[in-house]
């Protein structure tokens, strides 16, 4: 039985983009009495789930709190998908307490075992319906969970409230679900600090992986598209850091030393045409440049 295609994007993306909180990232996490593969299984360290770091992912750093299978798909999960995602989980259940058993420790309760996170794009009522998927007011609005012992949820992206704390989920929605986070995400570019850089960087990476590929699917095109804007931000701010750090070079090399009045220079000067700069740089004295660019 061929099983629908996961979430490639997806897959990259929350693997690298939890490489910085420090607990163990393992991608294509195979259960082996039954050779099945978990998108992603993450295990944070207890010590850091309080940092800015998971503070700064907001809903999808509340459901990593603890450790998690997380299964995303690009297109409408079916029952099949669901099912599959939840017999991964009661398989990786069943691993730990045989491992507990034969190391003579108790059983872990319901509350500390693995938590399954199903992001779908989008999920169908029918599909919600058929396994008494509920919200959670804790949760929020486009999170369903399936009956407890399941320990599983459902998250619809496209029904997430547009706010900072879905983010980084509704990054890795599509179409415009997904457009409208990335614009958001450069309206609050300061704000996402320590990750903001990093995100910037990794998405700009797979927009590059993308363009290598000599055909697109119709879901690839989507998402080379959305990631259009953030490939540009990029490269500019690459290009503009490159020029950054060249300008400091240069004023040293020119007058020994960085100190804060010329560091206060150092913008005005990323303004002009790079030639502009460096004859500038080059020819006028530190009274003259000072005069020529503080106003």
């Amino acid at each position: 039985m061929t099983q629908q295609p996961h979430d490639q994007f997806a897959k990259q993306f929350l693997e690298e983009l939890f490489i910085p909180l420090d607990g163990k990232v393992k991608v294509n996490f195979e259960i082996h009495a039954e050779r099945r593969y978990v998108d992603i299984y993450f295990e944070p360290k207890a010590t850091t789930t309080s940092t800015p770091l998971f503070k700064t992912l907001g809903l999808l750093g509340q459901m990593i709190e603890h450790t998690c299978l997380l299964e995303p798909f690009r297109s409408p999960p079916t029952i099949n998908d669901v099912n599959n995602c939840i017999l991964k989980l009661l398989s990786v259940h069943n691993k730990l307490q045989t491992d507990r058993s034969r190391h003579d420790e108790k059983p872990l309760p319901q509350e500390q075992l693995p938590r399954l996170w199903i992001l779908a794009t989008s999920a169908s009522e029918p599909l919600l319906n058929s396994y008494a998927a509920q919200p959670d007011l804790l949760w929020g609005k486009g999170v369903y969970f399936l009956q407890e012992p399941l320990l599983t949820a459902i998250v619809a992206i496209d029904r997430l409230p547009t706010t900072p704390q879905t983010l980084y989920l509704r990054m890795l929605g599509k179409g415009s679900t997904q457009q409208r986070a990335i614009e958001e995400f450069f309206t609050l570019f300061p704000q996402t600090e320590p990750l903001g850089k990093y995100v910037l960087e990794l998405l700009a990476k797979y927009r590059i992986q993308l363009e290598t590929l000599e055909q697109l699917t119709e879901e690839e095109e989507d998402l080379f598209m959305n990631l259009e804007s953030v490939y540009l931000k990029w490269k500019e701010d690459t290009r503009l850091e490159g020029q950054r750090v060249l300008i400091e070079q240069m004023l040293k090399a020119r007058f020994g030393t960085l100190d804060d009045i010329l560091s206060s220079l150092i913008e005005s000067l990323l303004k002009l045409k790079p030639e502009d700069s460096s004859r500038l740089l080059l020819q006028a004295s530190r009274e003259e440049l000072v005069a020529k660019l503080s106003h």
